[in-house]
């Protein structure tokens, strides 16, 4: 394991480490005994969450990590309905709908759709399927309580990153958000790909309530390009087990987050 993870701090006091692709997945995979569940962070019209989703899927031991957990909110809370890895749909009118909800062009909807696709191959292969934020997240801890075993889940991003339900989703229950940390807030880890923080950012959500200190650190991209890289935030046991030599502590403001340091000995 590299023990040298390169280190930007910037001017502001912001400064966290950045660790390669490989550092990170050696971190992860280390330890199969104890309690792990990840969770990605999604802006649902790009396919950025699916991405990380899906380079997840395939360098975790699915002993370790056996469900695969995809935010749904028209899913009954029930549980009765799960993810298919081969649904029946019109491709034509899946993307159109992507292009509608989320004001996104068609080259964009597609890509996005057939990542979308991609992820949910990995149902019944390799994971489990289970939807997670039925009935418009009216109550995720029923969802999760039926879970037998770790996760690797996708929701948006706003339900990793903000203790305040934004003002547009005021009907959601309060578990939402951060949903990691209210029901499983020792064994979690969030994962927020870098254009998905950008486009956080950018549409004037706000990091509100989060009282307690958040950890996080960079991990770069396989092609070490800056604008690929996610985020790791977490304060529990999971992440300090994983992390504990390099993670430094997280500012509400992201826009205020140090740059990634690029791998001068990329694979």
């Amino acid at each position: 394991m590299n023990n040298n993870p390169l280190k930007y701090t910037d001017p502001t006091g912001h400064g966290i480490n950045t660790i390669s692709n490989d550092d990170f997945f050696q971190r992860i995979n280390k330890d199969k005994t104890s309690e792990l569940n990840i969770w990605v962070g999604d802006q649902h019209g790009t396919p950025n969450g699916s991405m990380l989703l899906i380079d997840l899927a395939k360098n975790i031991d699915p002993n370790h990590i056996g469900n695969l957990v995809l935010e749904n909110t028209n899913a009954p809370i029930s549980g009765r309905k799960r993810p298919s890895s081969n649904p029946v749909r019109n491709p034509n009118l899946a993307v159109a709908n992507i292009m509608n909800r989320h004001n996104t062009s068609l080259a964009q909807a597609t890509v996005t759709y057939s990542y979308k696709m991609a992820v949910l191959a990995f149902i019944d292969s390799k994971f489990k399927g289970i939807y997670i934020g039925g009935e418009g997240w009216k109550n995720p801890r029923l969802e999760i309580s039926r879970i037998k075993g770790n996760i690797l889940a996708r929701v948006g991003a706003a339900h990793l990153l903000t203790s305040v339900v934004p003002k547009e989703f005021l009907f959601v229950h309060s578990d939402s958000c951060p949903v990691q940390e209210k029901l499983k807030p020792n064994t979690s880890i969030a994962l927020i790909p870098k254009i998905v923080i950008d486009l956080f950012i950018q549409n004037g959500y706000l990091r509100q309530g989060n009282s307690e200190t958040e950890f996080g650190l960079w991990v770069n991209s396989k092609d070490n390009k800056p604008e690929n890289a996610f985020l790791v935030i977490g304060r529990g046991d999971a992440m300090r087990e994983r992390f504990g030599d390099i993670m430094q502590p997280m500012p509400m403001d992201l826009s205020k987050l140090s740059p990634i340091k690029s791998d001068p000995n990329p694979n």
